[in-house]
Protein backbone atom coordinates (compact mmCIF):
# COMPACT_ATOMS: atom_id res chain seq x y z
CA UNK A 1 0.00 0.00 0.00
CA UNK A 2 2.81 2.40 0.90
CA UNK A 3 4.69 1.54 -2.28
CA UNK A 4 1.56 2.28 -4.33
CA UNK A 5 1.14 5.57 -2.50
CA UNK A 6 4.75 6.55 -3.25
CA UNK A 7 4.23 5.71 -6.91
CA UNK A 8 1.18 7.96 -7.02
CA UNK A 9 3.12 10.78 -5.38
CA UNK A 10 6.10 10.33 -7.70
CA UNK A 11 5.12 12.98 -10.31
CA UNK A 12 4.34 15.58 -7.61
CA UNK A 13 7.64 14.93 -5.83
CA UNK A 14 9.47 15.06 -9.16
CA UNK A 15 7.94 18.44 -10.01
CA UNK A 16 8.86 19.86 -6.59
CA UNK A 17 12.39 18.47 -6.90
CA UNK A 18 12.95 20.04 -10.31
CA UNK A 19 11.58 23.41 -9.23
CA UNK A 20 13.83 23.38 -6.16
CA UNK A 21 16.96 22.49 -8.12
CA UNK A 22 16.40 25.09 -10.84
CA UNK A 23 15.66 27.65 -8.12
CA UNK A 24 19.04 26.94 -6.52
CA UNK A 25 21.07 27.18 -9.73
CA UNK A 26 20.80 30.98 -10.25
CA UNK A 27 21.19 31.68 -6.52
CA UNK A 28 23.48 29.26 -4.67
CA UNK A 29 24.93 28.19 -8.03
CA UNK A 30 25.82 31.79 -8.86
CA UNK A 31 27.98 31.96 -5.75
CA UNK A 32 29.32 28.42 -5.95
CA UNK A 33 29.34 27.18 -9.55
CA UNK A 34 30.63 23.65 -8.74
CA UNK A 35 27.29 22.79 -7.05
CA UNK A 36 25.74 22.51 -10.52
CA UNK A 37 27.10 18.96 -10.81
CA UNK A 38 25.66 17.39 -7.64
CA UNK A 39 22.39 19.29 -7.97
CA UNK A 40 21.70 18.45 -11.62
CA UNK A 41 23.19 14.97 -11.83
CA UNK A 42 21.61 14.01 -8.51
CA UNK A 43 18.27 15.31 -9.74
CA UNK A 44 18.60 13.27 -12.96
CA UNK A 45 19.09 10.05 -10.98
CA UNK A 46 16.25 10.82 -8.55
CA UNK A 47 13.87 11.60 -11.41
CA UNK A 48 14.65 8.21 -12.89
CA UNK A 49 13.71 6.55 -9.59
CA UNK A 50 10.62 8.67 -8.92
CA UNK A 51 9.03 8.44 -12.36
CA UNK A 52 10.10 4.85 -13.07
CA UNK A 53 10.53 5.65 -16.76
CA UNK A 54 13.37 4.38 -18.91
CA UNK A 55 15.41 7.34 -20.19
CA UNK A 56 15.29 8.01 -23.93
CA UNK A 57 18.92 8.66 -24.76
CA UNK A 58 19.72 10.57 -27.92
CA UNK A 59 21.42 7.99 -30.22
CA UNK A 60 23.84 10.42 -31.88
CA UNK A 61 24.89 12.12 -28.64
CA UNK A 62 25.25 8.74 -26.96
CA UNK A 63 27.49 7.48 -29.78
CA UNK A 64 29.74 10.54 -29.52
CA UNK A 65 29.93 10.26 -25.73
CA UNK A 66 30.74 6.57 -25.94
CA UNK A 67 33.42 7.23 -28.57
CA UNK A 68 35.10 9.87 -26.43
CA UNK A 69 34.93 7.74 -23.28
CA UNK A 70 36.54 4.82 -25.14
CA UNK A 71 39.26 7.13 -26.49
CA UNK A 72 39.97 8.35 -22.95
CA UNK A 73 40.29 4.79 -21.66
CA UNK A 74 42.48 3.81 -24.61
CA UNK A 75 44.76 6.81 -23.94
CA UNK A 76 45.69 5.23 -20.59
CA UNK A 77 47.77 2.72 -22.60
CA UNK A 78 50.18 5.39 -23.91
CA UNK A 79 49.76 8.02 -21.20
CA UNK A 80 52.82 9.50 -19.48
CA UNK A 81 50.86 9.32 -16.20
CA UNK A 82 48.80 6.09 -16.53
CA UNK A 83 47.29 6.12 -13.04
CA UNK A 84 46.16 9.72 -13.42
CA UNK A 85 44.73 8.98 -16.85
CA UNK A 86 42.66 6.12 -15.44
CA UNK A 87 41.12 8.60 -13.00
CA UNK A 88 40.54 11.04 -15.86
CA UNK A 89 38.88 8.39 -18.02
CA UNK A 90 36.60 7.44 -15.12
CA UNK A 91 35.73 11.11 -14.59
CA UNK A 92 34.95 11.60 -18.30
CA UNK A 93 32.76 8.49 -18.38
CA UNK A 94 30.80 9.47 -15.26
CA UNK A 95 30.33 13.10 -16.35
CA UNK A 96 29.14 12.19 -19.85
CA UNK A 97 26.77 9.56 -18.44
CA UNK A 98 25.30 12.15 -16.06
CA UNK A 99 24.90 14.70 -18.85
CA UNK A 100 23.14 12.18 -21.10
CA UNK A 101 20.83 11.11 -18.27
CA UNK A 102 19.94 14.72 -17.47
CA UNK A 103 19.22 15.56 -21.11
CA UNK A 104 17.04 12.45 -21.48
CA UNK A 105 14.77 13.30 -18.54
CA UNK A 106 10.99 13.84 -18.89
CA UNK A 107 9.55 17.31 -19.45
CA UNK A 108 9.72 19.82 -16.57
CA UNK A 109 6.65 21.27 -14.83
CA UNK A 110 4.86 24.18 -16.49
CA UNK A 111 5.82 26.52 -13.62
CA UNK A 112 9.55 26.14 -14.22
CA UNK A 113 9.99 29.31 -16.37
CA UNK A 114 8.27 31.44 -13.73
CA UNK A 115 10.39 29.98 -10.93
CA UNK A 116 13.59 30.45 -12.91
CA UNK A 117 12.71 34.06 -13.75
CA UNK A 118 12.14 34.90 -10.08
CA UNK A 119 15.30 33.19 -8.87
CA UNK A 120 17.50 34.74 -11.57
CA UNK A 121 16.33 38.18 -10.45
CA UNK A 122 16.85 37.18 -6.81
CA UNK A 123 20.30 35.75 -7.49
CA UNK A 124 21.41 38.86 -9.37
CA UNK A 125 20.20 41.07 -6.53
CA UNK A 126 21.96 38.90 -3.96
CA UNK A 127 25.25 39.02 -5.84
CA UNK A 128 25.18 42.78 -6.38
CA UNK A 129 24.41 43.42 -2.70
CA UNK A 130 27.15 40.98 -1.71
CA UNK A 131 29.69 42.71 -3.96
CA UNK A 132 28.78 46.11 -2.55
CA UNK A 133 29.12 44.89 1.04
CA UNK A 134 32.48 43.14 0.74
CA UNK A 135 31.56 39.64 -0.48
CA UNK A 136 30.34 38.51 2.93
CA UNK A 137 27.91 36.02 1.47
CA UNK A 138 30.66 34.65 -0.76
CA UNK A 139 32.82 33.97 2.29
CA UNK A 140 30.18 31.59 3.65
CA UNK A 141 30.88 29.25 0.74
CA UNK A 142 34.62 29.64 0.26
CA UNK A 143 37.82 30.94 1.81
CA UNK A 144 38.54 32.57 -1.55
CA UNK A 145 38.22 36.30 -0.90
CA UNK A 146 38.26 37.56 -4.48
CA UNK A 147 35.16 38.32 -6.51
CA UNK A 148 36.47 36.02 -9.25
CA UNK A 149 34.93 33.19 -7.23
CA UNK A 150 31.70 34.23 -8.99
CA UNK A 151 33.19 33.56 -12.44
CA UNK A 152 31.93 30.02 -12.90
CA UNK A 153 28.43 30.88 -11.68
CA UNK A 154 28.26 33.86 -14.04
CA UNK A 155 29.23 31.75 -17.05
CA UNK A 156 26.63 29.12 -16.21
CA UNK A 157 23.92 31.69 -15.50
CA UNK A 158 24.33 33.27 -18.94
CA UNK A 159 23.94 29.87 -20.58
CA UNK A 160 20.78 29.02 -18.61
CA UNK A 161 19.35 32.43 -19.42
CA UNK A 162 19.29 31.80 -23.18
CA UNK A 163 16.53 29.13 -23.35
CA UNK A 164 14.44 31.10 -20.86
CA UNK A 165 14.76 34.29 -22.93
CA UNK A 166 13.85 32.31 -26.03
CA UNK A 167 10.65 31.08 -24.41
CA UNK A 168 9.72 34.55 -23.15
CA UNK A 169 10.33 36.00 -26.62
CA UNK A 170 8.17 33.28 -28.18
CA UNK A 171 5.40 34.14 -25.71
CA UNK A 172 5.99 37.89 -26.24
CA UNK A 173 6.65 38.55 -22.56
CA UNK A 174 8.99 41.38 -23.35
CA UNK A 175 8.98 43.17 -19.98
CA UNK A 176 10.08 40.11 -18.06
CA UNK A 177 12.68 39.32 -20.74
CA UNK A 178 14.05 42.87 -20.49
CA UNK A 179 14.25 42.61 -16.70
CA UNK A 180 16.24 39.37 -16.96
CA UNK A 181 18.61 40.88 -19.53
CA UNK A 182 19.23 43.87 -17.26
CA UNK A 183 19.83 41.55 -14.31
CA UNK A 184 22.34 39.50 -16.31
CA UNK A 185 24.11 42.66 -17.50
CA UNK A 186 24.36 43.90 -13.91
CA UNK A 187 25.81 40.56 -12.79
CA UNK A 188 28.45 40.70 -15.53
CA UNK A 189 29.24 44.35 -14.74
CA UNK A 190 29.68 43.65 -11.02
CA UNK A 191 31.68 40.48 -11.59
CA UNK A 192 35.32 40.30 -12.58
CA UNK A 193 34.83 37.73 -15.28
CA UNK A 194 36.77 38.82 -18.37
CA UNK A 195 35.30 35.98 -20.40
CA UNK A 196 31.79 37.22 -19.58
CA UNK A 197 32.73 40.77 -20.56
CA UNK A 198 33.55 39.47 -24.02
CA UNK A 199 31.03 36.66 -24.39
CA UNK A 200 27.87 38.59 -23.46
CA UNK A 201 28.13 41.25 -26.23
CA UNK A 202 29.33 38.62 -28.74
CA UNK A 203 26.36 36.40 -27.86
CA UNK A 204 24.04 39.40 -28.27
CA UNK A 205 25.52 40.05 -31.72
CA UNK A 206 25.12 36.40 -32.73
CA UNK A 207 21.53 36.46 -31.49
CA UNK A 208 20.75 39.52 -33.59
CA UNK A 209 22.36 38.00 -36.69
CA UNK A 210 20.59 34.67 -36.17
CA UNK A 211 17.29 36.49 -35.84
CA UNK A 212 17.76 37.80 -39.37
CA UNK A 213 19.53 34.75 -40.84
CA UNK A 214 18.61 31.69 -38.74
CA UNK A 215 19.87 29.18 -41.31
CA UNK A 216 23.14 30.90 -42.13
CA UNK A 217 24.50 31.64 -38.64
CA UNK A 218 24.70 27.99 -37.40
CA UNK A 219 26.65 27.11 -40.55
CA UNK A 220 29.04 30.00 -39.99
CA UNK A 221 29.57 29.00 -36.36
CA UNK A 222 30.13 25.36 -37.29
CA UNK A 223 32.52 26.11 -40.14
CA UNK A 224 34.46 28.66 -38.11
CA UNK A 225 34.76 26.30 -35.16
CA UNK A 226 35.96 23.36 -37.27
CA UNK A 227 38.62 25.51 -38.93
CA UNK A 228 39.74 27.14 -35.67
CA UNK A 229 39.89 23.88 -33.73
CA UNK A 230 41.93 22.06 -36.36
CA UNK A 231 44.38 24.95 -36.83
CA UNK A 232 44.61 25.93 -33.15
CA UNK A 233 48.05 24.42 -32.37
CA UNK A 234 49.60 26.10 -35.42
CA UNK A 235 47.97 29.43 -34.55
CA UNK A 236 49.26 29.30 -30.97
CA UNK A 237 52.77 28.44 -32.16
CA UNK A 238 52.68 31.51 -34.40
CA UNK A 239 51.38 33.64 -31.53
CA UNK A 240 54.38 32.77 -29.35
CA UNK A 241 56.50 35.16 -31.40
CA UNK A 242 54.42 38.21 -30.44
CA UNK A 243 53.89 37.35 -26.76
CA UNK A 244 56.57 39.81 -25.66
CA UNK A 245 54.91 42.62 -27.61
CA UNK A 246 51.50 41.89 -26.07
CA UNK A 247 52.76 41.48 -22.48
CA UNK A 248 52.65 45.18 -21.42
CA UNK A 249 49.09 45.58 -22.71
CA UNK A 250 47.27 42.53 -21.26
CA UNK A 251 46.24 41.28 -17.83
CA UNK A 252 48.69 39.18 -15.87
CA UNK A 253 46.31 36.20 -15.98
CA UNK A 254 46.15 36.46 -19.77
CA UNK A 255 49.94 36.60 -20.02
CA UNK A 256 50.17 33.41 -18.02
CA UNK A 257 47.62 31.76 -20.31
CA UNK A 258 49.71 32.71 -23.35
CA UNK A 259 52.76 31.14 -21.75
CA UNK A 260 50.86 27.97 -20.88
CA UNK A 261 49.46 27.78 -24.41
CA UNK A 262 52.97 28.20 -25.79
CA UNK A 263 54.53 25.13 -24.21
CA UNK A 264 51.34 23.03 -24.41
CA UNK A 265 51.02 23.69 -28.15
CA UNK A 266 54.67 22.67 -28.52
CA UNK A 267 53.82 19.32 -26.93
CA UNK A 268 50.91 18.90 -29.37
CA UNK A 269 53.29 18.92 -32.30
CA UNK A 270 55.24 16.07 -30.68
CA UNK A 271 52.22 13.73 -30.37
CA UNK A 272 49.55 15.07 -32.74
CA UNK A 273 47.55 11.89 -33.41
CA UNK A 274 46.85 10.38 -30.00
CA UNK A 275 48.15 12.94 -27.50
CA UNK A 276 49.83 12.31 -24.17
CA UNK A 277 46.84 10.71 -22.41
CA UNK A 278 43.74 12.08 -20.72
CA UNK A 279 44.52 14.23 -17.67
CA UNK A 280 48.20 14.41 -18.60
CA UNK A 281 48.33 18.17 -19.29
CA UNK A 282 49.51 18.98 -15.75
CA UNK A 283 52.43 16.54 -16.13
CA UNK A 284 53.73 17.57 -19.56
CA UNK A 285 57.52 17.81 -19.82
CA UNK A 286 58.95 21.31 -20.16
CA UNK A 287 62.60 22.15 -20.64
CA UNK A 288 64.60 24.72 -18.71
CA UNK A 289 65.31 26.49 -22.00
CA UNK A 290 61.57 26.96 -22.58
CA UNK A 291 61.05 28.20 -19.02
CA UNK A 292 63.75 30.82 -19.47
CA UNK A 293 61.48 32.65 -21.95
CA UNK A 294 58.50 32.91 -19.58
CA UNK A 295 57.65 35.58 -17.03
CA UNK A 296 54.78 34.01 -15.08
CA UNK A 297 54.90 30.29 -15.89
CA UNK A 298 57.38 28.21 -13.85
CA UNK A 299 56.58 24.71 -15.05
CA UNK A 300 54.13 23.99 -12.24
CA UNK A 301 51.36 21.60 -13.25
CA UNK A 302 48.27 23.42 -14.46
CA UNK A 303 45.57 22.64 -17.00
CA UNK A 304 45.70 24.46 -20.38
CA UNK A 305 42.74 26.84 -19.80
CA UNK A 306 41.56 26.03 -23.31
CA UNK A 307 39.46 22.92 -23.83
CA UNK A 308 40.32 22.56 -27.51
CA UNK A 309 44.04 22.76 -26.79
CA UNK A 310 43.51 20.25 -23.98
CA UNK A 311 41.78 17.89 -26.40
CA UNK A 312 44.73 18.21 -28.75
CA UNK A 313 47.43 17.58 -26.15
CA UNK A 314 45.62 14.82 -24.21
CA UNK A 315 43.60 12.96 -26.86
CA UNK A 316 45.14 14.16 -30.13
CA UNK A 317 43.52 14.63 -33.51
CA UNK A 318 40.82 12.03 -32.91
CA UNK A 319 39.68 13.69 -29.69
CA UNK A 320 39.41 17.04 -31.48
CA UNK A 321 37.36 15.42 -34.25
CA UNK A 322 34.91 14.08 -31.67
CA UNK A 323 34.70 17.52 -30.04
CA UNK A 324 34.00 19.22 -33.37
CA UNK A 325 31.45 16.51 -34.20
CA UNK A 326 29.64 17.22 -30.93
CA UNK A 327 29.32 20.94 -31.64
CA UNK A 328 28.23 20.34 -35.25
CA UNK A 329 25.55 17.94 -34.02
CA UNK A 330 24.30 20.52 -31.53
CA UNK A 331 24.15 23.17 -34.28
CA UNK A 332 22.22 20.80 -36.52
CA UNK A 333 19.74 20.26 -33.68
CA UNK A 334 19.46 24.03 -33.27
CA UNK A 335 18.08 24.25 -36.80
CA UNK A 336 15.30 21.83 -35.81
CA UNK A 337 13.99 24.02 -32.97
CA UNK A 338 10.94 26.21 -33.38
CA UNK A 339 11.99 29.46 -35.11
CA UNK A 340 11.57 31.65 -32.02
CA UNK A 341 14.16 29.61 -30.06
CA UNK A 342 16.81 29.28 -32.77
CA UNK A 343 18.54 32.68 -32.33
CA UNK A 344 18.84 32.15 -28.57
CA UNK A 345 20.20 28.63 -29.10
CA UNK A 346 22.86 30.06 -31.43
CA UNK A 347 23.76 32.59 -28.74
CA UNK A 348 24.00 29.80 -26.14
CA UNK A 349 26.34 27.81 -28.39
CA UNK A 350 28.54 30.87 -28.86
CA UNK A 351 28.63 31.47 -25.10
CA UNK A 352 29.74 27.89 -24.52
CA UNK A 353 32.41 28.08 -27.22
CA UNK A 354 33.88 31.30 -25.85
CA UNK A 355 34.02 29.85 -22.33
CA UNK A 356 35.68 26.70 -23.70
CA UNK A 357 38.52 28.82 -25.08
CA UNK A 358 39.66 30.19 -21.72
CA UNK A 359 38.17 28.20 -18.83
CA UNK A 360 37.69 24.78 -17.22
CA UNK A 361 39.08 21.36 -17.98
CA UNK A 362 37.27 19.38 -20.65
CA UNK A 363 36.11 16.88 -17.98
CA UNK A 364 34.81 19.47 -15.47
CA UNK A 365 31.60 18.01 -14.06
CA UNK A 366 29.77 21.28 -13.37
CA UNK A 367 30.55 22.48 -16.91
CA UNK A 368 28.90 19.46 -18.48
CA UNK A 369 26.00 19.74 -16.03
CA UNK A 370 25.40 23.36 -17.07
CA UNK A 371 25.55 22.52 -20.78
CA UNK A 372 23.22 19.54 -20.34
CA UNK A 373 20.77 21.70 -18.38
CA UNK A 374 20.84 24.33 -21.14
CA UNK A 375 20.13 21.69 -23.79
CA UNK A 376 17.42 20.11 -21.65
CA UNK A 377 15.63 23.46 -21.29
CA UNK A 378 15.81 24.21 -25.02
CA UNK A 379 14.34 20.79 -25.83
CA UNK A 380 11.61 21.18 -23.21
CA UNK A 381 10.65 24.69 -24.31
CA UNK A 382 10.71 23.59 -27.95
CA UNK A 383 8.15 20.88 -27.18
CA UNK A 384 6.09 23.41 -25.25
CA UNK A 385 6.00 25.80 -28.20
CA UNK A 386 5.35 23.07 -30.73
CA UNK A 387 2.37 21.92 -28.70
Amino acid sequence: MRIQKLRELGPAIDAALMLAVFALLPTAGLVNGPVYAPLLFGMAVLRLVLLRQAPRFDPALTALALGFALLCWASCLWSIVPAHSVAGAAQATAVLAGALLLAAGPAPPARLPAVMSCTILAGATLMIVDRLTGNRFLHLFSHHVGATKYNRGIDYLLMLLMPLLGLLAAERRWRLAAALVLAAAAVVAEGRNTTAYVSLPVAALVLALAWRAPRLVPRLIGGGLALAALLLPLALRALSGVRGTLAPHIKESMLRRLEIWDYVSARVTERPLFGWGIWSAKSLPISSEELSHYVREHGQGIYPHNQWLELWVETGFFGVLLGVGFVLLVLWRVRRLVPALQPFACAAVMLALLVSLTSFEVTTDSWWAAMAACGFLFAAFDRRQAA
